[in-house]
């Protein structure tokens, strides 16, 4: 391509940090406004905004996060649910920490779910509300195609922090622990683990897997493309 033939290999990191350069204060991401007509909790405010450098520092928050629960090098971060800044959060602060980030289906079924973590060796998994975190209950309590033994953190948004907790108990009887999303957001407030995020992020190379992109498997199972930076 004569247009792109030449042109220096760069990072999503490189390209990020000079977005956050260029425009760092200006409007990144806004939530959907919330009507009256609307149900249920929301873990981001009616039209909250967020600047670029806000979703960073957020990212970031995430990152760490995952390393203080364990998260080792290429295992991933299986994320399931619609647009939103959380789903963002989670794509970007799992590729910070050298994880795979690995959107799921939101249609799919516990069977189609366990395949998925368990081929891309989830640590984690980030939830949309009550039902897609009730997918994953069901595939550890029923050990659906034998449930998933390697996964140790399940991440829940737009469920208040009340019923997240009530249902702590539940996955924490399988060596799951549940956080409410902000709960995560918060586990290194202290930045313990941020050197070692920075140093997982300034060692990734532009031809190295940032992400997973699954087929819907409707002729098979599932196929993940590996997608460089």
């Amino acid at each position: 391509d004569e247009a792109s033939d030449g042109m220096e290999l760069q990072t999503f990191w490189n390209a990020f940090n000079k977005t956050r350069e260029d425009y760092g204060d200006k409007l990144a991401y806004c939530a959907c406004e919330q009507k009256q007509t609307d149900t249920g909790y929301y873990t981001s405010g009616s039209l909250e905004q967020k600047t670029f450098n806000e979703t960073y520092a957020d990212a970031h928050s995430f990152g760490r996060a995952l390393i203080a629960t364990g998260l080792k090098k290429y295992q991933s971060v299986n994320i399931i649910g619609f647009n939103s800044y959380q789903w963002v959060i989670a794509d970007i602060g799992g590729m910070m920490a050298s994880a795979l980030a690995a959107g799921v289906y939101a249609t799919n079924n516990e069977d189609a779910c366990q395949y998925q973590a368990e081929h891309s060796e989830a640590h984690t998994v980030v939830c949309e509300g009550k039902m897609q975190l009730g997918k994953y209950q069901a595939i550890l309590d029923d050990k659906v195609n034998g449930g998933l033994p390697k996964l140790k953190v399940v991440v829940v948004y737009n469920m208040s922090p009340d019923d997240a907790s009530a249902q702590k108990a539940a996955f924490a009887k399988h060596n799951v622990q549940l956080y409410e999303f902000n709960e995560f957001l918060a586990v290194d407030s202290k930045k313990d683990f941020a050197e070692e995020l920075d140093a997982r992020l300034n060692a990734q190379q532009p031809g190295n897997c940032i992400k997973l992109i699954y087929t819907s498997g409707t002729t098979g199972r599932p196929k993940a493309v590996m997608i460089s930076h």
